[in-house]
């Protein structure tokens, strides 16, 4: 009876190189070193109403992510009637997943004469293109080059019978993630960090977010 099912050519067997053992073995430790964390989005603060002639402004907004990991579902806030000073409380996760570089993605329209979801594929299509660009290349410089890419993309989203109010594409490394995941947050709306969109004609508005480890 054979002592072994299995048995072994070694004489054809691959050796790996000792420096890209090493290099496999330290990208893996990375991997798995990643904490979880999610990204959220707590709201919005109205700091200036726009100079058009109306008892209100009506803004809405489209947020979302791209990175290497799934992708995630963009939200859409939906027009949202709002005066000067008011702020208004969200609990939206827009990431969850292993800490690494990721791009967030904000537009804010004002609601006028058109249909506030005419972007909403459009807006989806440029983050999942993000996806794939941060999926299929490596090097240093990829995630600045989506990063623009993404800002570049955004900037087209206009007309359609509505105004532009703003749009913001950042570049957030795992670094920065996990950092202001350690960080403690507060305010209200809770927020690790804020971002101020828009202009005196259109209106302006600060938006909150904040991360967190899971």
């Amino acid at each position: 009876m054979p002592s072994s099912v299995f048995s072994v050519d070694r004489g054809s067997m691959t050796k790996i190189p000792s420096h890209l053992k090493d290099r496999l073995s330290s990208e893996a430790v990375k991997r798995l070193a990643a904490p979880k964390v999610e990204v959220w989005f707590t709201g919005f603060q109205c700091l200036e109403e726009s100079n058009e002639w109306s008892d209100s402004d009506e803004p809405y907004m489209f947020l979302g992510v791209s990175s290497s990991d799934q992708a995630q579902t963009p939200y859409e806030t939906g027009v949202i009637e709002v005066d000067e000073g008011d702020v208004i409380r969200s609990a939206i996760r827009l990431y969850s997943g292993s800490a690494r570089d990721l791009i967030l993605a904000a537009v804010i329209r004002e609601n006028d004469e058109g249909d506030p979801h005419a972007f909403s594929a459009t807006f989806k299509s440029i983050l999942d293109a993000g996806n794939s660009a941060l999926n299929s290349q490596t090097g240093v410089s990829v995630p600045e080059t989506v990063e623009m890419f993404i800002a570049n993309k955004l900037s087209e989203l206009v007309g359609a019978g509505d105004d532009d109010v703003g749009r913001r594409a950042e570049l957030f490394t795992k670094e920065r993630l996990i950092q202001l995941a350690n960080q403690g947050e507060g305010g209200d709306p809770i927020a690790d960090f804020t971002w101020e969109m828009g202009s005196p004609s259109e209106g302006r508005y600060r938006l909150y977010f904040f991360v967190r480890r899971i």
